[in-house]
Parts: C-alpha cells; structure tokens; sequence
C-alpha cells in the first residue's frame, strides 16, 4: 500500500503467491503426483495465473497458481474477448475473484459471476476474520 498498490489481507493460514510458499515446492510437488491424470478438457479453461486460456494443463501449473501472483484484470478481459457474455466461477477457497468482480463497475459482470465457495461457507475463514477484526 505505500507504493499505491491495492491490497488486502486475507484471512488464510498460509501466505500464497510470493516468495513465502518457495520451501513448499518439494513436497507440493510430491503431493501432485498422487493426483489422476489430467483428461483433456470439456471446455476451455483460463487460469489468472497466466492470464490466459490454457492450452493444456500440467501439473506444475498448480504450484505456480500458488507461487505466482495472480492476475484477475488479464483473464477477465481474455474471457470477455473470446465469449460475448461470460459466467464466471470462481473456486478460490476466499471468493477473491467473485470479491474483485463484486467492487468493479460492470454490474452485468457480477450477475455472471458465481463463487464455488465463500468465507460464508468457511466457518473456519469466518470465525478467523471475526476474530482478527476484535482482537
């Protein structure tokens, strides 16, 4: 925030998209691999973390949506772009995107947005937040 840049602190256990998640990389990639291997996709799938349509998807791609920052403007305008009118889905476990779309000032975007999950159906996120903002 002192150099103008937008932030907000969320309320999550763990840091994600910067250097604090490096010392996971390891372990987070072992973990991957007890995952099925991927199927092609049904339909097209963006990810903020390239700020694009994939156009496959690896395994390395979840750490990096955990390492990298994330870019919301970018893949909104490539949505928009490439389909006239967009649903968009956030499955963040925060609800970030569905928050940032909520704030901006195309309101017909946010008739288009639903979020998997919110800090209301995260008990744990909720009693988290309320209690940082009374201690």
């Amino acid at each position: 925030s002192e150099r103008g840049v937008p932030i907000a602190r969320l309320p999550v256990p763990r840091a994600f998209h910067s250097p604090a998640v490096f010392a996971l990389q390891h372990p987070f990639s072992q973990s991957l691999k007890a995952l099925p291997a991927a199927r092609d996709a049904i339909m097209p799938v963006y990810s903020a973390a390239t700020g694009g349509r994939l156009d496959g998807f690896a395994p390395d791609h979840l750490w990096q949506l955990v390492r990298d920052p994330i870019d919301f403007p970018a893949v909104l305008t490539a949505l928009d772009r490439d389909f006239p009118k967009p649903r968009y889905v956030d499955a963040s476990p925060s609800g970030t995107l569905a928050t940032l779309i909520s704030y901006g000032d195309d309101r017909d975007r946010v008739q288009r947005m639903q979020s998997l999950m919110t800090p209301a159906s995260r008990p744990d996120i909720v009693r988290s937040a309320t209690t940082a903002a009374t201690a």
